[in-house]
């Protein structure tokens, strides 16, 4: 019955701390930024990398983005040994090209995405992060726009450009952080709400 409301998105995430502070249950309802996770970002660079690895294209891009997943939450290298690999150029030897050759890049979009985040576990390296939760329904909404385009016949190149070109000019992929509505004080901002669905509702930021 009852809805803290507020002008903007950027106090709702310190509301919802007071509230858990205070033990009483919360339901955030928000849009955010596909594109702008940082988990999202690494699975776009090991979507481009399996595709550099399976291409045996070997140039200054990929030793990015395979730095980018050594580093990253999935197999968090020390810098030691990422640099000891690209001096030596020893990338054949490690699990990441060894998985990455594991995909077959001829299979539709949606399959190799599917397979990318099978073969590299990347469900279960998610307990390496904070809001596991959240962060699969990223991946979730990422694996929904793949399933659209993978339909309209895109490829994962051309998948890949269309996130670097949504990032490049700020075109924001958003998708929805609602929570289940169960017993809880719901949190939204103004756009979110219709005003009348709450028997009481409080309206925050009028300083603002």
């Amino acid at each position: 019955d009852i809805c803290i409301i507020t002008d903007r998105n950027k106090y709702i995430p310190t509301y919802k701390k007071i509230l858990e502070y205070h033990e009483i249950p919360s339901a955030l309802f928000m849009d955010e930024v596909l594109t702008n996770n940082a988990v999202i970002l690494v699975i776009k660079n090991l979507i481009n990398l399996v595709e550099y690895v399976n291409r045996n294209i070997f140039d200054d891009k990929f030793r990015y983005l395979f730095t980018s997943i050594a580093r990253s939450f999935i197999y968090n290298y020390d810098d030691d040994f990422i640099y000891q690999t690209t001096i030596n150029k020893d990338y054949q030897n490690t699990d990441i090209i060894t998985t990455c050759k594991k995909v077959d890049i001829n299979n539709p979009l949606l399959t190799i995405i599917n397979d990318i985040i099978d073969k590299f576990k990347i469900y279960e390296k998610l307990t390496n992060l904070t809001d596991i939760e959240k962060n699969i329904v990223r991946i979730n909404n990422l694996i929904s726009i793949a399933n659209t385009l993978s339909n309209l016949g895109y490829s994962t190149l051309e998948f890949v450009n269309y996130l670097d070109e949504t990032i490049e000019k700020e075109l924001p992929v958003k998708y929805s952080e609602s929570a289940p509505t169960a017993n809880a004080v719901k949190i939204m901002n103004i756009h979110k709400s219709k005003g009348l669905e709450f028997s009481l509702c409080y309206f925050t930021g009028m300083h603002n």
